[in-house]
């Protein structure tokens, strides 16, 4: 049970900090959990522990994860197998004062530049922004792929956040970057996402799943660090905050705490 701070990939220039939530059921050898990583966390994790071991996992449809780890002294030594193809080590201790950067330090605007792009609709013609639909409003801009489970999650909860406040003036842009061979593939995986989960608000064709393409089209940002990452615009124009990753209900009081104050910044 508890708080800990992990560290993937250690010793390596690779390496990048998360921290690990672990919930075992009183009396039993279930365990739950996740991790939360600057750019987002790896969700709803289930399995089991022994004395010494720990072994969590999941599969949502687009990935398949499978953490292990021994408890050696006070530290967790693990592996982590993302599919067949992707196998890293970690090491984990207890730490329940340790926090990652806030997610609103990592992503920003590089100068008093404005937030504009010209890209194309769901129906293959140019969107713009800024334009006189977003005037005096209150946008997010979602820079997104459809085949990121942490963007499933953000957009069901910006779907609630719009479903709200769309009346006093919110509106919502999905920028989508995806997989596929032809803009055809790009705009049916948008399509049937937006339709699945019954969403209102704007999507648009940024490109293929490529960080390095989206920090292309926002170039005004020092740079794209996750999808997703959202930029938070008020009604006079003016870049109020810009949000990378996300963390989502897997991680119990951190996204409570996420929603709370975000409902805030929109009102």
């Amino acid at each position: 049970n508890g708080k800990w701070q992990v560290e993937f990939e250690p010793n390596t220039s690779s390496s990048y900090p998360a921290v690990g939530l672990f919930n075992q059921t009183e009396g039993s050898n279930v365990v739950t959990g996740t991790f939360l990583t600057e750019t987002g966390d790896y969700r709803f994790l289930n399995g089991n522990c022994t004395r010494d071991s720990l072994f969590l996992s999941c599969f949502d449809g687009s990935h398949a994860f499978l953490f292990k780890a021994a408890l050696q002294s006070d530290t967790l030594i693990g592996t982590f197998n993302s599919g067949n193809h992707w196998k890293s080590e970690w090491l984990g201790y207890k730490n329940e004062s340790f926090e990652l950067t806030s997610p609103e330090e990592l992503t920003y605007l590089k100068d008093s530049t404005s937030i504009n792009f010209l890209l194309n609709n769901l129906n293959g013609e140019p969107f713009s922004y800024p334009n006189d639909d977003y005037k005096n409003k209150v946008v997010i801009i979602q820079i997104m792929g459809t085949w990121c489970p942490n963007c499933l999650d953000e957009t069901i909860y910006y779907k609630s956040l719009f479903d709200k406040y769309n009346k006093d003036g919110l509106e919502i842009i999905s920028v989508c970057y995806e997989v596929g061979k032809t803009q055809g593939d790009y705009i049916s995986s948008v399509k049937r996402f937006k339709e699945r989960l019954n969403v209102d608000f704007d999507f648009v064709i940024g490109g293929g799943a490529s960080k390095n393409k989206a920090a292309n089209d926002f170039y005004m940002l020092n740079d794209i660090l996750s999808f997703p990452t959202s930029i938070f615009i008020g009604r006079d124009g003016n870049v109020k905050q810009v949000h990378t990753g996300f963390n989502g209900p897997g991680t119990g009081s951190y996204y409570d705490d996420y929603v709370r104050k975000t409902n805030s910044l929109i009102e």
